[in-house]
């Protein structure tokens, strides 16, 4: 019997080990956008079929940024931008590329949940603007974004987050779409964006976090009652 727990107990081990690195590795190294606009109503509305486009601007070695070629005449990138700086970086590099007819990188549809996400993407700094933006009623400015997302710390280090969630400003491009709902004469909207009731909270934010998955947890669970029971088996049986 010792011999079995034992041979439980590696096995079990090993699974734990699989569920967590599957768990982490589902997203590593992604962005996922996170589309919505919030109305007069305080509602806050996901906007699906939302094209969004990436364009990869500079390198990152794990220490500096290194503006690709074609970018490096046009604007300097490091660590410590303001918002302000990274503003007038994107504003440059979008009207270079429309100019010069540079296509995307990749492009991802948001779903309808709003959510669109880039996966297994090199380290670097990455342009994201909205490729279809004259068919919605809202849009986004462009902006960039690293991966890994640097954090500066107290102590004037960095901490890396390679999983990143944005959720940009969306802004009318077509007015008179969110008049009040007391309104009986309002018409409904053709702008694609499907409903969502839920609670705004921030207009423009980036967040990074864990990947949960459910599957892994239900796994440990189960495991958990087997190893009790396995062990307590004498016990039951007085």
């Amino acid at each position: 019997m010792i011999n079995a727990k034992r041979m439980f107990i590696l096995v079990f081990t090993c699974l734990f080990s699989l569920s967590i690195n599957n768990v982490y590795a589902q997203n590593h190294d992604s962005l996922t956008i996170h589309s919505y606009y919030l109305d007069v109503n305080n509602h806050l509305s996901n906007i699906s079929g939302d094209h969004i486009a990436l364009i990869k601007i500079a390198d990152y070695d794990g220490n500096n940024y290194h503006v690709l070629e074609k970018y490096s005449k046009l604007v300097t990138i490091n660590k410590d931008m303001t918002a302000s700086e990274q503003n007038g970086v994107a504003t440059k590099l979008m009207d270079y590329i429309q100019k010069n007819n540079i296509d995307y990188d990749e492009e991802v549809i948001t779903n309808q949940k709003g959510e669109a996400t880039f996966r297994d993407l090199d380290y670097g700094i990455y342009l994201i603007y909205e490729h279809n933006e004259s068919e919605f009623a809202y849009k986004s400015e462009p902006f960039i974004i690293s991966i890994p997302f640097l954090e500066k710390e107290d102590d004037g280090s960095y901490e890396e987050d390679y999983d990143v969630d944005v959720e940009p400003k969306y802004s009318i491009i077509r007015p008179g779409i969110d008049k009040d709902s007391s309104d009986d004469l309002k018409e409904e909207p053709d702008d694609k964006i499907p409903y969502n009731d839920e609670v705004y909270k921030d207009n423009q934010k980036l967040k990074t976090g864990d990947y949960y998955n459910p599957e892994y947890w239900l796994l440990l669970m189960i495991m958990s009652i087997i190893i009790f029971f396995l062990f307590n088996k004498k016990n039951f049986r007085h």
